[in-house]
């Protein structure tokens, strides 16, 4: 098992995928953490040696993202194989946290000592189990305590409050996204704004997408993804990825909007959510369009040069002259100091 003293190394021509074993782990780019990978969301292994406790994997996630992670971090899919079959057959069902932090008891007892904690947005197997030799089963839909019974990747059970979890959200393609009706897409820019709105308050973080600690395109992004769209995970729009350029006139709840290094999630009212490292804020908030508001930005406000949404169709609106910069590094500015306008004390 990987990160338990046996070596894998990524054979040529084979595609080899893998679990994350913790409650969150590191991914690194060359500028150091660059986000971080939640328990049992899944990558793919672009190249490396693993099984000691300093090796290293180069990964690219689910979503998209490369980085490189540690190997005693991750379990490979080979390892886990038979919990994630046990969920194909229907002896498990995959769930996600939506609680901020959740601890995962060895008991459905609150008195016992925790096994593991795991943050919002983890994936977990929500399994039958017995409470004892000749009970009756306890099923995910069913309760002892409040808690139900979930099985760890490494082959561990365990229990969860029931009211910690909700049922894990499959991915959703373009296509199902173009068919939404109005209706539906209604329902889902709320569910995305309200997403979003439970990490207010938390403490910015560079690279972060847990209610531990997140940036700004951690906010968007686990947004998204808590609800089944997978969008960029950097600040800016990318080909490929399903959020287009839209006008400004057609933005509503739960698009996005674009500024130099720097992303948030407009909620409607003139209103946009976003995690920001400046000093005063330092963390997520709301901020305002309207200059009026006590809550107005008019630095972010004069800098937007792009709005977006998963539910538009293309619309290349030219990017204003004073904020025309080269790509950043999509978590906050580049290291190159010349791409930060003067007075910046950080978004």
């Amino acid at each position: 098992m990987l990160g338990q003293g046996s070596d894998t190394t990524v054979p040529e021509g084979r595609l080899m995928r893998g679990i994350f074993n913790r409650m969150y782990v590191n991914i690194y780019g060359k500028s150091g953490i660059v986000d971080e990978g939640l328990y049992g969301q899944r990558f793919e292994v672009i190249e490396g040696c693993a099984g000691g406790t300093g090796a290293c994997l180069k990964v690219r996630t689910d979503y998209g993202y490369e980085g490189c992670v540690k190997g005693c971090d991750v379990i490979m899919d080979d390892c886990a194989a038979p919990y994630r079959e046990a969920a194909g057959h229907g002896e498990c069902s995959l769930v996600q946290v939506v609680k901020a932090v959740a601890d995962i008891m060895p008991e459905p007892a609150a008195a016992s000592v925790r096994l593991m904690s795991v943050t919002r947005g983890a994936i977990i197997m929500c399994c039958a189990a017995t409470e004892e030799p000749d009970s009756q089963a306890l099923l995910c839909t069913g309760e002892k305590n409040g808690y139900v019974c979930v099985r760890l990747y490494d082959g561990g059970t365990g229990y969860i409050k029931r009211s910690y979890i909700e049922e894990y959200v499959k991915p959703i393609d373009a296509d199902k996204l173009s068919k939404l009706t109005e209706a539906e897409k209604t329902v889902l820019r709320k569910r995305l704004v309200n997403t979003a709105m439970s990490y207010l308050g938390t403490q910015y973080r560079w690279g972060g997408k847990t209610p531990l600690g997140i940036d700004c395109s951690g906010l968007t992004s686990m947004s998204y993804m808590l609800n089944g769209v997978y969008i960029y995970r950097d600040a800016r729009l990318m080909p490929g990825f399903p959020v287009r350029q839209i006008s400004y006139d057609n933005i509503k709840e739960g698009d996005l909007l674009y500024f130099p290094g720097h992303i948030a999630m407009y909620i409607g009212e003139g209103e946009y959510i976003h995690s920001t490292a400046r000093p005063g804020s330092d963390g997520v908030v709301i901020n305002s369009l309207n200059p009026a508001a006590d809550n107005y930005r008019r630095d972010l406000a004069e800098s937007i040069y792009a709005a977006g949404s998963v539910f538009g169709t293309w619309c290349q609106t030219p990017v204003p002259a004073r904020i025309k910069v080269k790509e950043e590094s999509g978590h906050g500015w580049d290291t190159d100091q010349t791409h930060v306008p003067e007075g910046y004390e950080g978004f």
